[in-house]
């Protein structure tokens, strides 16, 4: 029975649990599934697992009540944490290096440096100032390179600040033991029931339960720049066998039928409902491209201003 797997290997001092690992596989899959859908095919895996129910139960929540009882540790043991990991700023020095790799400032670094020896050897007659020339090209260079690395620093400081603010007010409304409540998106968990509104920015990976016209916005996380549909699995369940009756299957595209996977970081731009969260953050792996041009658009922004 899924819903009574166990977490633990036969090995001893492993604490028992009532979570399974294969339960975090296999609701990373439908995730997966979703993202490189082609027709329904986490639809049709939900349905194959006995739909909505088979998740409740092999995550141990309510979906009216959502968590009951103290096992949110637990639950991150087994399931992941759904805390950001922090980018460190770059130091000062770091960030002068780096500037000195410009491509102009390794040649005037090397003609500088030719320039001192030639016109030392050169030069018999004026040695005691004969390396003037070529070391004040290197305070050239020091002096531009410093710049653009305190204009550099600066902003970083700026975007970590913004970062902090945003952070802080980084709350979402949780259904816990039947009482909605205000958690730090680092403090959800898997199984959490998180209310969905209008523009909020989705935490972590969902299982939509309830919606009205909801549709959202994927394009920093998949590239997909279309208002995508969102339904619970009744409603896709319905619209995929529509589109198989009228045999319209084949020149359907991969979001002709829509999905009740909620994918994080991204943006709710109509509608409102709840879903259940089933990936965290620790699990999603968002490609390198993605993390730096989200930070490059950042400091963009803080360049405009």
């Amino acid at each position: 029975d899924v819903y009574k797997r166990q977490e633990q290997s036969q090995q001893p001092g492993l604490t028992q649990t009532k979570f399974s690992s294969s339960m975090r596989e296999d609701l990373m899959d439908f995730i997966t599934k979703y993202q490189n859908r082609k027709f329904a095919e986490d639809v049709e895996f939900i349905e194959s697992k006995e739909g909505e129910f088979w998740i409740e139960k092999g995550i141990y929540t309510d979906f009216k009540a959502g968590i009951t009882g103290d096992d949110c540790q637990e639950r991150e043991t087994v399931f992941g944490s759904n805390r950001k990991v922090i980018i460190p700023s770059r130091s000062y020095c770091s960030i002068v290096l780096e500037t000195l790799n410009d491509f102009t400032l390794k040649i005037l670094m090397v003609a500088a440096i030719a320039s001192i020896i030639l016109n030392m050897i050169v030069e018999e007659d004026h040695r005691e100032t004969a390396w003037i020339e070529g070391f004040a090209i290197l305070c050239a260079v020091a002096l531009a390179s410093n710049v653009q690395a305190i204009n550099d620093f600066q902003k970083e400081k700026q975007f970590q600040e913004l970062n902090k603010i945003a952070d802080e007010r980084n709350k979402f409304n949780v259904i816990r033991g039947g009482v909605t409540q205000e958690i730090h998106s680092d403090n959800i968990v898997v199984g959490d029931i998180i209310k969905i509104f209008e523009g909020m920015e989705l935490p972590a990976d969902g299982f939509l339960l309830e919606g009205y016209e909801i549709t959202t916005d994927e394009s920093a996380m998949t590239g997909e720049t279309d208002p995508l549909k969102k339904s619970t699995l009744r409603q896709c369940i319905e619209v995929r066998d529509e589109i198989i009756q009228e045999n319209a299957k084949n020149t359907s595209d991969s979001h002709s039928v829509p999905s009740p996977a909620m994918l994080s970081g991204t943006r709710i731009l109509t509608g409102e409902g709840k879903f259940v969260v089933v990936v965290v953050l620790s699990l999603i792996h968002i490609s390198e491209p993605t993390r730096l041009l989200s930070i490059s658009y950042a400091v963009f922004c803080l360049k405009k201003k």
